[in-house]
């Protein structure tokens, strides 16, 4: 019997602590940021492919070398913004970065030629139709951007300079960029880009009233950071005309060889 009624006491025990157990539960406070997307405030293109015919009797050093002197202007990438605006602070997505690679998938860089502003080449690897290696290309061209920041006195007019991956273009422009805005819208419309004059109008729908005449004789970077303005901008990249593309063959060309260099573009946002 004692035995019975000390198992009886543990479980009436066993059930009384149950109904004095600690309460233990989560009252959660939250929410959710939306993340406004600027990518989409800007837009795109690539130009068409060039495609050339030669003969050996064009080539040069033991039929090794291919200089090629473009006729007209080839697009190689355009961009622009769809509206003015800005960002509150850096890391938004709002800065467009653009990247090249090889038909290797190496990383390819623009670079200056020899201080001439606006001026750069590309050096890529040739390859025959069989994705063999033929030997290198390169590819001399021309860069410009023009960016349009609201102002209540002027509307301001720069050359776009990119020196690191928080400024738009970077990888796209290379040092020096053009000296004067004007000088680089009229190197953007010459390409079919939008030239300063569309920008502004981008710029005074954003903000009626900001932007009187143009000074046009600035060159900076650009983060699209600010709290009281707002920007509009376009970019180009491209071929000119008389510029020269020129290839050096590993071996001599003694027969018919179908070359290219193929050009990979990325724009990504910062």
């Amino acid at each position: 019997m004692k035995k019975s009624l000390i198992a009886l006491a543990v479980v009436v025990s066993a059930v009384s602590g149950v109904a004095h157990a600690d309460f233990r539960d989560v009252f959660s406070i939250d929410g959710t940021i939306t993340a406004d997307t600027y990518e989409s405030k800007w837009e795109w293109t690539i130009g068409k492919s060039l495609a050339f015919q030669n003969t050996t009797k064009d080539m040069t050093e033991d039929n090794k070398k291919l200089i090629i002197t473009q006729g007209s202007k080839a697009l190689i990438l355009a961009g622009h913004t769809k509206e003015a605006f800005s960002v509150a602070s850096t890391g938004s997505g709002a800065v467009p970065v653009i990247s090249f690679r090889d038909y290797k998938g190496d990383v390819v860089e623009l670079q200056n030629s020899a201080g001439q502003e606006g001026k750069g080449y590309f050096s890529l690897p040739m390859k025959d139709s069989a994705d063999s290696d033929l030997g290198s290309v390169k590819v001399n061209v021309s860069y410009a951007g023009v960016a349009v920041r609201s102002s209540s006195q002027y509307a301001e007019v720069f050359s776009v300079e990119a020196k690191d991956n928080s400024h738009i273009y970077y990888g796209g422009v290379a040092n020096p960029a053009l000296n004067r805005g004007s000088t680089a819208s009229g190197v953007v419309s010459g390409f079919g880009g939008k030239p300063y004059t569309d920008l502004i109008a981008q710029v005074q729908k954003a903000k009626p009233g900001s932007s009187g005449q143009p000074q046009e004789n600035w060159r900076g970077t650009f983060n699209m950071v600010s709290s009281d303005r707002v920007m509009a901008s376009s970019y180009v990249l491209g071929i000119d005309q008389g510029q020269t593309i020129e290839a050096s063959f590993n071996s001599p060309v003694l027969k018919t060889t179908a070359w290219s260099a193929p050009l990979s573009v990325l724009v990504t946002y910062n």
